[in-house]
């Protein structure tokens, strides 16, 4: 059997036909006048990376800088960033600043690619805002993801004329034509092949790669996503060995697929068997700390292995938690992210994975600008009235740095938090600051250890809604997880909560309560508190055991099924009796 990867190496070169505008528009990086940023966005297999690859060898032989970064191996912190841009150099980097000096020694402009962006989702706001516009102009960036937040780029002030938005489209009718009619197919078949794919460079490739002896199976109204789905589950179900299919759904279940992950999951098989078999098919690349499923794939076969058997698929989580958690525990600093990262994916319960990895497009935070305070204080007059609205002018007077915003599809202020260390926030504040006082009291009474932080969110609230959830909260909440991974050894979090009962339930259950004790009135208003403990051994820890916790609970409705699936006789029963045939 012909396989996807062999269809993938004889076509490498022919199926660019049909970019050769986008290349040249992203070849624009190297003109003086050029874009600084090109945002490169486009729906999952429409061949973004594939594309970047080929300007990278094009750039290369003309002698000029492209250096691809894969976002989903560094840590979301501008340290690891930063060296990450030095590695990519060659180079040892710790700041901006040698950023800037190792950029300025080329002769030329030299471009990153910045591929899987949506993996840094939490140094959004701090690359736009603070890193990008301390660089010469001599760096340039292809920023690339799936679903981007273009307009903060093109609504930030100054940024308009600088950046490139290019989006990524199917490829052209004729290309898709040359490229089908160079395998061989009749007119017939390219015809149901072109529209069954849609110009989707991985569909067309699936399509003449496993499908090639069968196009009259092609056919129905589909959306783009369920074609992937349909052509990536065909293409599973058509490899012949069992312990490859095998470890496919297990690989499915994880971020990265690794010797000592399949050993634990798999502990009957040949790991490095199964890693050199994983390595020849088309939809596993190899990433900087193990293997990857295209993303498109993964979620179609992880759906499935999911809905067939739930117990299996707990299992199989199971071990691969046990497996990261050892690694985590003997790891070093460096890779502390990665397993973190690791643990976090394998969380069953969608809504708390959200809250580290949405998967959905969010809106964009930054730190706070001068010309926001007024905007800020209007939001908090709104919700909190005059007293709250002078109590946060004080912060903003004494402590700016710590509020961040998220901004609206124009650029205004449509939400803010402000966050900091407790050894951070001046003391002066705790003096027209009552719940401010009982905090820095509370973290004094338990020694106060400046390289123990206590976490203190003082406020956090959107025009909109307030303290409710909502995308302006989400975009706040998520912002803040930065600041887990920034201190490894802080204590816990403390935030302000005007109202107990408006608290989303995904804050609950990621471990915060309700703490009496710190409950204090501030005009005709009740603040309390609800603290989030890490526990004697940080954020790091804390997010072990969640993840383990969320893993060894058991499942929604395990104890009366509503539903069961008779994989046998393929039919979906109900309590009543009933049975549906499926297909």
């Amino acid at each position: 059997m012909s396989t996807i990867k062999d269809s993938l190496e004889r076509s490498h070169a022919d199926r660019f036909s049909g970019r050769e505008r986008e290349l040249a528009r992203l070849a624009t990086l190297f003109d003086p006048s050029g874009p600084l940023i090109v945002l490169l966005h486009g729906v999952g297999g429409i061949g973004k990376s594939s594309l970047v690859r080929v300007f990278e060898r094009e750039s290369a032989a003309r002698g000029r800088q492209v250096r691809m970064l894969d976002c989903r191996g560094v840590e979301p912190v501008p340290t690891a960033f930063v060296a990450a841009i030095g590695a990519s150099l060659g180079l040892e980097l710790k700041s901006v600043t040698e950023v800037g000096a190792a950029v300025v020694a080329f002769a030329e402009p030299v471009v990153f690619a910045l591929d899987n962006y949506e993996a840094l989702r939490l140094l959004d706001g701090w690359l736009r805002t603070e890193f990008l516009p301390s660089l010469p102009v001599t760096a340039r960036f292809i920023i690339m993801g799936r679903s981007l937040a273009t307009a903060p780029w093109i609504a930030a002030p100054g940024w308009a004329d600088h950046v490139l938005n290019l989006r990524l489209g199917p490829l052209p009718e004729a290309a898709v034509a040359t490229f089908l009619a160079s395998r061989g197919f009749t007119e017939a078949a390219r015809d149901r092949i072109a529209g069954f794919s849609r110009g989707n460079p991985l569909a067309l490739q699936l399509c003449t790669a496993s499908l090639a002896d069968k196009p009259d199976t092609l056919g129905g109204d589909l959306e783009l996503n369920q074609v992937i789905d349909y052509l990536a589950l065909t293409c599973v179900n058509e490899i012949a060995d069992p312990v490859l299919r095998e470890a496919i759904e297990a690989a499915s279940l994880v971020r990265r697929v690794t010797r000592p992950v399949l050993e634990a999951m798999l502990p009957e098989r040949s790991a490095e068997s199964i890693l050199a078999s994983l390595r020849q098919l088309s939809f596993v690349e190899a990433a900087a700390d193990g293997l990857v499923l295209h993303d498109a794939f993964r979620v179609a076969i992880e759906a499935r292995v999911a809905a067939m058997d739930p117990g299996r698929t707990r299992r199989l989580k199971r071990a691969a938690w046990k497996c990261v958690r050892d690694q985590l525990l003997a790891a070093g600093v460096r890779d502390t992210w990665r397993h973190i990262a690791d643990l976090l994916f394998l969380l069953e319960r969608p809504v708390l994975r959200e809250a580290f990895f949405p998967s959905g497009p969010m809106l964009p935070v930054e730190r706070a600008r001068p010309a926001d305070r007024d905007a800020i204080l209007d939001i908090v007059r709104i919700h909190d009235g005059d007293g709250g609205a002078a109590i946060l002018s004080e912060w903003w007077k004494q402590a700016a740095p710590l509020f961040s915003v998220v901004r609206g599809s124009a650029g205004e202020v449509a939400g803010f938090y402000v966050m900091g260390r407790h050894h951070d926030v001046p003391r002066s504040l705790a003096e027209c600051d009552p719940l401010l006082e009982a905090w820095l009291r509370h973290a004094e009474d338990r020694g106060g250890d400046p390289q123990r932080p206590h976490l203190l969110v003082r406020c956090l609230l959107s025009r909109a809604l307030g303290e409710r959830q909502g995308p302006e909260w989400a975009a706040c909440v998520l912002d803040a997880k930065r600041a887990y991974l920034e201190n490894p050894r802080a204590v816990g979090v403390f935030t302000a909560i005007r109202e107990p009962a408006t608290v989303p339930q995904a804050v609950m259950d990621l471990g915060f309560e309700l703490h009496p004790g710190l409950s204090v009135e501030i005009g005709a208003s009740v603040i309390h508190t609800a603290v989030l403990a890490f526990g004697p051994q940080g954020p790091m820890h804390w997010m072990l055991e969640f993840a383990g916790s969320d893993l060894s609970r058991a499942p929604i409705g395990s104890a009366e099924p509503q539903v069961e699936l008779d994989v046998a006789r393929r039919q979906l029963t109900i309590r009543d009796g009933g049975r549906f045939p499926l297909t």
